[in-house]
């Protein structure tokens, strides 16, 4: 694990979408988790000027309950992206409540191979995407129903897996606040956190405390 640290600021994520996007290619991939700290990052990406290229969003992680619930991720998108640029389209999860593995296998079909880059961010229960502290099982896809042993809450999970974060060209973990941070800390120094097996993860702190 190599981990970097960057202050949170609309000048440092905009710095971070200027190396993203100077590349020379036309089509872009970010995938990106809901939120109240990742609302912030969306506001850089709504006005980010694309120009001629174009930015495609997929989720990290979805509630298994109608998408359109308020309670899903799907959901929040749709209202966070609705007055969004028409280089910006969302991807998101089929509504198929009779079969949730079979909407986290279609979603995988439709994850892109080449993702620029991931966002997640961590929740005062040491969650990100939909990956807990306790998270330990063999991979076989980049997206999949979460065992509800790995999880916890009233919902069913569908996520990521941190075989699909580490292929993702950069990968960030924004941490707000002075709770997350001083958990961070503690997270730093526990090597089976899954935090801890992302390669080269670049870390956005407010560092409150």
């Amino acid at each position: 694990m190599s981990v970097s640290f960057k202050k949170f600021s609309d000048e440092e994520i905009n710095f971070l979408f200027k190396s993203i996007f100077s590349k020379k290619q036309k089509e872009f991939n970010i995938i990106l988790a809901a939120g109240k700290s990742t609302q912030k990052v969306i506001k850089n990406i709504k006005s980010y000027n694309l120009e001629t290229k174009n930015l495609k969003i997929f989720l990290s992680d979805e509630r298994c309950v109608n998408l359109d619930s308020e309670n899903s991720n799907s959901f929040q998108f749709k209202k966070y992206f609705k007055k969004a640029s028409k280089n910006i389209s969302l991807n998101l999860p089929n509504n198929n409540k009779n079969d949730w593995f079979k909407v986290a296998q279609d979603y995988e079909g439709n994850y892109p191979e080449d993702v620029d880059a991931v966002i997640l961010s961590l929740a005062e229960d040491g969650h990100f995407a939909s990956i807990w502290p306790n998270y330990c099982m063999e991979e076989t896809s980049s997206f999949h129903v979460v065992p509800s042993k790995y999880t916890k809450g009233p919902f069913k999970r569908m996520s990521i897996t941190l075989k699909a974060i580490n292929s993702c060209n950069t990968k960030v973990l924004l941490v707000l606040g002075r709770k997350k941070n001083l958990l961070l800390k503690s997270i730093l120094k526990k090597s089976k956190h899954p935090i801890n097996k992302i390669k080269d993860l670049i870390i956005f702190s407010d560092k409150t405390f």
